[in-house]
């Protein structure tokens, strides 16, 4: 599993290193959101960024002991870069736009861990439902699976537009209150947690990354680099 994990976060960086035609930022063919693109999430009301790391939850008072996820004010972090993914079980297909109303899966590019969460386990600070990142590139359940809720009108994930993400088995939103800031070993990171409410903190926004261009765009280069 480690080879595996090493391979693929290998095989990102090697993208990321590959030299790209110039693109202006206004450029429509990058505006949707594609099953292989590589971004950060941006949370719209206070500007963190989804962040994880190879740092574990506690195991006692209601935690899972699995890998955490938090809130990350730094914009350059590596730590931010997550990759998107068909849901458990599907693949899509790289360039493929991802709609509204689809499952996906966000992979944590330098652990190679899904984004996931489950009930039965609770959030540190807030005591909601536990977020984490659990499995490797090759094992995935469907505690993985998110539903991108697009929260204005269209038919496609756009990056310039927010979107909630539901957790397809509990029905819980990824979900950071703005104030709940933990102390050491992550001093400054902020909780990030599912909750039942789908107001403006459960909206999120696709930021800079590594994106591909949808399989039904004209010709030149296919991904552009924001990294």
């Amino acid at each position: 599993m480690a080879m595996c994990r090493a391979r693929f976060v290998f095989a990102v960086l090697v993208l990321l290193a590959v030299p790209l035609e110039t693109h202006g930022n206004d450029d429509p063919e990058f505006d949707s959101v594609t099953c292989g693109s590589v971004l950060k999430l941006r949370h719209v009301a206070s500007g963190v960024r989804l962040h994880s790391h190879d740092i574990k939850y506690g195991n006692t008072g209601g935690g899972s002991g699995q890998q955490s996820v938090t809130g990350q004010t730094s914009e350059i972090d590596a730590n931010s870069l997550w990759r998107v993914e068909g849901h458990a079980g599907k693949q899509c297909s790289p360039g493929s736009k991802v709609k509204c109303g689809d499952r996906i899966r966000l992979i944590h590019v330098n652990t190679g861990a899904a984004l996931h969460s489950h009930s039965g386990f609770v959030s540190p600070l807030t005591k909601q439902q536990e977020v984490s990142c659990l499995g490797d590139y090759l094992n995935f359940d469907q505690g993985d699976d998110w539903v991108v809720e697009c929260v204005s009108r269209g038919s496609t994930w756009q990056r310039s537009q927010d979107i909630r993400l539901k957790h397809a088995s509990t029905s819980r939103y990824l979900f950071h209150d703005g104030r709940s800031v933990y102390r050491r070993p992550i001093a400054n990171q902020r909780e990030v947690c599912g909750s039942t409410s789908n107001n403006r903190m459960s909206h999120w926004q696709a930021e800079q990354g590594l994106f591909r261009k949808p399989d039904s765009a004209p010709g030149g280069a296919s991904t552009r680099d924001e990294l």
